[in-house]
């Protein structure tokens, strides 16, 4: 999606009727390197300068610590900020603020062990679906266990060789009914989560210090066919 700079200013001839104001960046997402941000802003720049524009969208793509590396806010601040001077900017960074805010919390319903271990939770791509979409990376805790590691495959319960949470992770060998969290699970987990199977959807905690919110309920199975019309029973 997008108009490549060099078809700009044909299709601002193109739409001479529509007042333009500015320019929308996007150039990835989850980008952990401010170098792509130095270079693609400092064309939008350019651009923004050549057509008098005075406002840029600089879209997101603000990289989060998923696997041990972010993007590094002081050195974005130093070589992508001074571009920016004088204008209006706008962001679209809901990843960066929202993503590290939340964490999965899961229980344990099975450990299965052979040549191949397996740790099966009680929510799988149902609630989280990034690992099973594109293999994602989310670090997992087991809570209260740090000794007797141990390599397993974490999973969910559905039958799906995809319901996947993490691979060959290193891990406190837990016993049914201990908790584990999902980090990094704020941005793209609730908002994508799913009924498949028949599964309800798990309620949201708002933490506030040592304070917590009941702020969305689990669903029940009222909830699941709210909207189901069955036509022989009109």
């Amino acid at each position: 999606f997008g108009i490549p700079l060099n078809s700009l200013e044909d299709f601002l001839k193109k739409f001479s009727d529509m007042n333009v104001v500015g320019l929308h960046v996007h150039i990835g997402s989850q980008i952990t390197e401010v170098s792509p941000f130095v270079e693609a802003l400092s064309k939008v720049v350019e651009a923004s300068d050549k057509y008098g524009f005075k406002v840029i969208n600089i879209g997101g793509g603000w990289g989060i610590n998923y696997e041990g590396k972010e993007l590094n806010l002081e050195e974005f601040k130093e070589k992508v900020v001074p571009l920016l001077a004088g204008r209006r900017i706008i962001f679209e960074i809901g990843r960066y603020i929202i993503g590290p805010a939340g964490i999965l919390l899961l229980r344990v319903v099975r450990v299965k062990k052979g040549n191949k271990n397996f740790i099966v939770t009680d929510g799988g791509m149902n609630t989280l679906i990034r690992p099973s979409l594109y293999s994602a990376y989310h670090n997992i805790k087991i809570l209260g266990k740090n000794e007797d590691v141990k390599k397993f495959d974490v999973v969910g319960p559905l039958c799906e060789s995809g319901d996947i949470l993490g691979i060959d992770r290193y891990l406190p060998e837990p016993e049914e009914g201990d908790l584990l969290i999902v980090e990094n699970a704020g941005a793209y987990g609730f908002s994508m989560s799913n009924n498949y199977n028949s599964t309800l959807k798990p309620a949201e905690v708002l933490v506030d210090g040592d304070r917590t919110y009941l702020i969305r309920k689990r669903e029940g199975l009222d909830d699941l066919f709210r909207n189901v019309i069955f036509p022989c029973l009109e």
